[in-house]
């Protein structure tokens, strides 16, 4: 039974540490190292080690996705996105925010009206990114890591809770998410998100089930509460895009993703 644990134990570094001795998943600049528990970072790095490793996140660079109704497509590199809903197309940079917005391949000219779009959007994509790919980011810029303990999972299911805090770059700025982290294979199983960092309810807590491999990251479909279900479908992971796709103003046909990715640019 010891020489099990051991073989464990190391098994777990090998997730966080590459062969180098170099970590496996460098932070972001920003990240709050200094007021994160390095039981948390720890736990973080396995997390991201387990859905895909630092390397294949970063070689995927665009991400396709429909989140409530609207399809988002990310260019993580460049900060370029798509968001398409009810014959409405946005594109736009998230690093900005500066774009166009078409209705029915129309150009929206109003400029406080653009204004006011592009700044819904940004939220909308931050948003439906956590939706997404949350466990990715949780070295990012204005993040601190607390480990929280232990608790049971809506499914009664015992594991690690990761407090992740942010610091003005959040969905709303400051906020803070508690994920659980099976002990069985270090996959987030449910996610509690505060918009107020210091508020003693969350305003939801959802599952994070049903995980699919993406062209080698994994994934999870499914963000049900208690009371709703909730799916992200048509999701693509992809390393190629046309760089076209991101000012076409007419919507496209969510099948069509993989034809785009093998254009040339």
């Amino acid at each position: 039974m010891f020489r099990f644990r051991v073989a464990l134990s190391i098994a777990a570094l090998a997730l966080v540490i590459g062969c180098d001795g170099r970590e496996a998943w460098p932070a972001e600049p920003g990240f709050d190292r200094e007021g994160s528990d390095p039981k948390a970072i720890e736990l973080a790095d396995a997390v991201m080690a387990r859905q895909g490793g630092y390397a294949r996140w970063k070689q995927a660079r665009y991400l396709a996705w429909t989140y409530y109704g609207a399809y988002h497509i990310w260019d993580k590199k460049l900060g370029l996105y798509r968001q398409e809903k009810d014959g409405r197309v946005v594109l736009m940079s998230v690093l900005k925010p500066q774009g166009k917005v078409f209705v029915g391949g129309e150009r929206v000219q109003e400029p406080s009206q653009v204004t006011d779009i592009l700044s819904t959007s940004y939220t909308i994509w931050r948003f439906a990114s956590d939706f997404l790919v949350l466990p990715f980011r949780l070295k990012d810029p204005g993040v601190t890591l607390r480990h929280g303990g232990t608790g049971l999972t809506m499914t009664r299911d015992t594991a690690d809770i990761l407090e992740m805090i942010y610091k003005g770059t959040g969905p709303t700025g400051n906020g803070r998410n508690q994920l659980w982290v099976s002990r069985k294979d270090h996959l987030v199983t449910q996610w509690a998100f505060y918009a107020d960092p210091t508020a003693a309810q969350p305003a939801f807590v959802r599952d994070w089930i049903n995980y699919r491999n993406f062209n080698g990251l994994l994934l999870a479909t499914q963000r049900n509460s208690d009371h709703d279900t909730l799916s992200v479908s048509h999701i693509a992971v992809l390393d190629t895009l046309p760089r076209e796709l991101f000012f076409s103003a007419l919507p496209l046909d969510k099948r069509d993703i993989g034809q785009w990715a093998t254009r040339k640019k």
